[in-house]
Order: structure tokens, then sequence, then C-alpha cells
């Protein structure tokens, strides 16, 4: 046990398996983490294996039964069950399953030619906030959902902006979301010449704002040269992307506006100056605390009586 100690140090749990053979003299407990390894624990008194194995929920699985236990049971954010299996879905997973249900229902609702609801894009948005922040909790079960949505929306007009939050979970979901094509796509969104298409886009650059790639930021300053909705919000999202407001000022200076429109974007970025570019982030604070308090209602809310 001694020389398992510090391999479990700064791990996240992914699932836990709980085993025990058929004549009960032999028990194992393994913890399987978010790295894909897995700990043994065994006996009854539960003398810890000698250090980590390779393999995650399912081969941790696998390892118990090829031990000897016939009695399995399965403690994990989500996994097909297997015969003899019994499995327990995460709060978040399940959270993350109902609010991907309410959205697509209002997408179905919604036809080819409407766009979806404010609630429906809050679900959306919700959904976006356990990709990016709790991946790790995620099975398959979720990304099957995010998958199935992004389809349901890729055969209406809509799909470069109510399906792309799918894309953008998805994304979120790989070892680098910000290189994706939902990213690209996002940027593209971000810089519509529609204006309720671009503050989408920007909305959605919010909630995902640690991850948008630097090529996002000139596309960002355009806006606050050359359109007339959304700029307060083009400014609030560009200084999102730096770690300073001193950095985001450096970057703004440097930025060449389009012809003919460096006077305005002078005069609107002296405005930001004035106030402090972080006043122009309140209307996606105020959204986003919309947003968290209903992922807190459905993923950490105690379930109701029976």
């Amino acid at each position: 046990m001694k020389r398992g100690i510090p391999e479990l140090l700064g791990k996240t749990i992914a699932g836990v398996v709980l085993a025990e053979n058929s004549s009960g003299t032999r028990h194992e407990l393994l913890l399987v983490f978010a790295d894909d390894t897995f700990f043994e624990f065994r006996g009854t008194a539960l003398a810890g294996g000698a250090g980590l194995d390779r393999g995650n929920l399912k081969a941790a699985t696998s390892y118990a039964r090829l031990s000897g236990c016939g009695k399995v049971k399965v403690h994990q954010p989500s996994w097909t069950s297997a015969e003899g299996v019994q499995a327990y879905q995460h709060p978040v997973e399940a959270g993350f399953l109902d609010l991907a249900g309410e959205w697509r229902a209002s997408a179905v609702g919604a036809g080819n030619d409407r766009a979806l609801p404010l609630e429906a894009d809050r679900a959306g948005m919700a959904c976006l906030l356990i990709a990016k922040e709790r991946s790790a909790l995620l099975g398959s079960a979720a990304k099957k959902a995010m998958r199935d949505n992004l389809e349901q929306r890729a055969r209406t007009s809509f799909q470069t902006c109510d399906g792309l939050v799918w894309g953008l979970c998805l994304a979120c979901c790989d070892d680098e979301p910000g290189g994706s094509g939902a990213f690209l796509s996002l940027s593209l969104l971000m810089g519509h010449p529609n204006s309720n298409m671009r503050m989408w886009g920007m909305q959605l650059g919010w909630m995902v704002r640690d991850l948008l790639p630097p090529s996002s930021v000139p596309v960002l300053l355009r806006n606050v040269a050359d359109t007339l909705g959304g700029v307060s919000q083009a400014l609030g999202l560009a200084v999102a992307c730096f770690r300073s407001e001193a950095e985001f000022l450096k970057a703004a200076d440097a930025f060449e506006p389009p012809e003919g429109f460096e006077e305005q974007y002078a005069h609107r970025l002296s405005e930001a100056r004035k106030l402090g570019p972080e006043c122009c982030q309140v209307d996606f604070l105020i959204e986003e605390l919309r947003v968290r308090k209903l992922l807190e209602n459905r993923c950490l809310a105690p379930a109701g009586p029976a």
C-alpha cells in the first residue's frame, strides 16, 4: 500500500468498482481515475495493491471479474451496463441528459424555420458549461446526446447557430478543444454580419472564453470598429481573452481597424478606457448567473419526494 499512496495524490476519481466472489471470501474496491488508471484495494481489510494499473472503468470491471468476483457493482459517471453489472449514473450526467433532452424537444417543436426559445438556449449553454468544466463526468450517453442534437439541427437552416453549442460540447471533451472545427465556426459566428447571430456567437464565446483561440481577438475588435449591435459585448469578451486589462489595451491599440472606421474605433476604445473594459461584461455575467442557477437546480439540487 505504501508504494501506491504517492501515485494517488492529485488524481480525480471517475468511478468506483465494488466486487466480491460468490463465497464472499474475496472483496475488491477499485478506484478508477480520470486519466484511465485504477488502483485496487483487496481483502476484507482492503489492503492496497502494489501500484496503479493502466485502464478505464470498463477495464477495471473486467479485471474484477477475471479475479474471480461474480458480484460486481459499478459507481460511475456513465457507462452502458454489461450483464450482471449494476451501474449508477452520476447526477451531473443525469442533469446534462435532462437539459439536452429539453433542448431537443424544443428543437423538434421549432421545426426547420424557427429559432429556439430562450429557455432552450439556456439549457444548451448549461450543457456547454458542464462539458467545459466537468467533461470527466460525462460518458457515452452524454456524448451520444451531443451528437444527436448536433445532427438534429444540421437538417435545418439554423445549424450554424443553434446547433453549434453541441459541436462546442463535443470539442470540450477533447484534449485540445480550441483547435477544433467547432471553435472555428464559433469565430465565424462571432463576426457574422447579422447582429442577432453575432451576439449569440459572442454569448457562446463567453461561456468558453478561456478556450477561445487567439484568432478570435481580431474578430471581436473588428466588431468594436464597424458594427452597431453588440459593441459592448465584443469589448467585454475581447478583454476576457487576456490575462490583464493592460494586455488587452496594448493589443487593442495595436489593432488596425477597417478603412473608414478608424475614428469610430478610437472613440469606442476611449469610452471603454473611461468606464473600465470590465463594465462591458455585465450582460454576460448576468446571463451566466442565470445559466449556472439552472445548472445548480438540475445537477446539484437534492431529489424531491417520490
